[in-house]
């Protein structure tokens, strides 16, 4: 219920910030200002904008996903779709020409963070990446990482950067795994502590009887 609420006011400041860029479709502040919510507006401006490359890159370093409504020669541009997909955590991969889809640079950009954007690769890359990981999580199984946690953490695509992650995250469970047992410790010590006070206070109360 909440979910649908929160979609329907999003909807609806979407709509007002279109009616906006409607009436001033040259005005590259305003433009600037909602972008960064509403990539939609970019159907609204004036087109002669979005041919001014350096327009184009100070949207994108705004929101990467604003790639879905730039010109074509921009989705072809490995510049404009590199800076896209690093200001959208890769999933601007979803609107680049399909031949940067198909660029192994591109793509391990996009998945650098995230796995998901891999989906929007193209198929010998989707399956170059796959076997990657699937190798890597078979070599590391025994560090038992959630499913959260490979989508989390994405894939690497060098051997040394998977395993530096490794070791991070192998490092940062130890850690926790240690205060966790320190925790334990001086709640057993404060229990002990608690009931030879407990000892003595009786002993104490018994003597002076």
């Amino acid at each position: 219920m909440s979910k649908n609420i929160n979609r329907k006011r999003k909807n609806i400041r979407e709509e007002y910030a279109i009616k906006e860029i409607k009436k001033s479709p040259k005005d590259k502040l305003k433009i600037k200002e909602k972008v960064g919510l509403y990539p939609k507006i970019l159907k609204y401006i004036d087109k002669d904008l979005l041919n001014d490359d350096e327009f184009c890159k100070e949207i994108l370093l705004i929101n990467g996903m604003a790639l879905k409504y730039m010109p074509e020669k921009i989705k072809r541009n490995k510049g404009f779709v590199f800076l896209a997909i690093e200001k959208s955590a890769g999933f601007a991969l979803k609107y680049a020409d399909d031949g940067l889809k198909a660029d192994y640079e591109i793509v391990k950009k996009a998945v650098q963070k995230y796995k998901m954007p891999l989906k929007y690769a193209s198929e010998d890359l989707q399956l170059f990446f796959k076997e990657k990981w699937d190798e890597y999580y078979k070599e590391h199984k025994e560090n038992c990482w959630t499913g959260f946690e490979i989508t989390y953490n994405g894939i690497r695509t060098s051997k040394e950067a998977m395993d530096e992650l490794y070791e991070k995250e192998k490092n940062k469970k130890n850690k926790k795994k240690k205060k966790n047992n320190d925790i334990e410790e001086q709640e057993e010590s404060l229990e002990n502590f608690e009931e030879e006070q407990l000892f003595i206070d009786d002993y104490s109360f018994e003597e002076n009887d």
